[in-house]
């Protein structure tokens, strides 16, 4: 064989070689870039969640701190009477010890006194309504007496199979408020943007959308809701708290 092609040869493997070395390479940088973009958008996620879920938890702090002092403000009631106001502000108070007899029937002069003194803790002022969603400014939620109202809340939804008719997203993703026919209103934190519009599109759309299941869990809570007879989500928040 003469030497030129000899070298030829050798200098075809050589460049074949190096391009095969090359293309190695340039696969190994973009493993690494891939991982690191994936590193990278994944600590941004974390930070971003935590960033979210620290501004739901300042959010209802700040709400429940004053839901005390103005759950009963900006009631006229030269339009609402005392018994509507029990009805919509139900506290779940035990019977006064010696004020109901056997028969469960109050006594007149206690009641008498109870209406005047819910008379006198009503302002009758002519301030405007309190705004009914959270992503208006100065909203108050109605304070509910205890998590485990809010249980009994979520279990009565699932065995009545009262259908959800709407879902609003708070502002930031910090909460989402679910509004089933019934008026019970649900507020979730942190909210979950992609469950939220799956949820709200399918309610849209005409879907009978009703909660199926709920549990607490160690710091947190689960939803179950059925958008079909083979079709489920789940909605976990730190935190639910159910309102009428």
């Amino acid at each position: 064989m003469p030497p030129v092609i000899v070298l030829l040869l050798v200098l075809l493997a050589l460049v074949a070689a190096l391009a095969a070395a090359a293309l190695l390479s340039v696969r190994a940088m973009s493993r690494r870039l891939e991982s690191t973009v994936r590193r990278a958008v994944g600590i941004a996620l974390a930070e971003d969640r935590e960033r979210e879920i620290a501004e739901a938890r300042t959010f209802w702090a700040e709400q429940e701190a004053r839901a005390a002092e103005d759950s009963l403000d900006g009631v006229d009631m030269d339009a609402v009477s005392v018994d509507t106001l029990v009805a919509e502000n139900t506290m779940f108070l035990p019977a006064p010890r010696g004020f109901v007899d056997e028969t469960g029937e109050m006594d007149p002069e206690f009641a008498d006194a109870l209406r005047s003194a819910l008379e006198e803790m009503i302002s009758e002022s002519d301030r405007a309504p309190l705004p009914s969603h959270p992503a208006q400014p100065g909203f108050v939620p109605q304070p509910t007496p205890t998590p485990e109202w809010t249980d009994l809340r979520l279990l009565e939804l699932v065995e009545v199979g009262t259908a959800l008719k709407d879902v609003r997203p708070g502002p930031m993703g910090t909460l989402d408020v679910y509004v089933f026919e019934d008026e019970t209103t649900l507020c979730i934190a942190p909210g979950d943007q992609a469950t939220g519009r799956r949820i709200r599109e399918a309610v849209a759309d005409g879907t009978d959308v009703r909660l199926l299941g709920t549990s607490r869990l160690p710091g947190a809570h689960a939803l179950t809701f059925a958008l079909s007879e083979t079709e489920t989500v789940y909605v976990l928040a730190d935190r639910v708290v159910a309102s009428l």
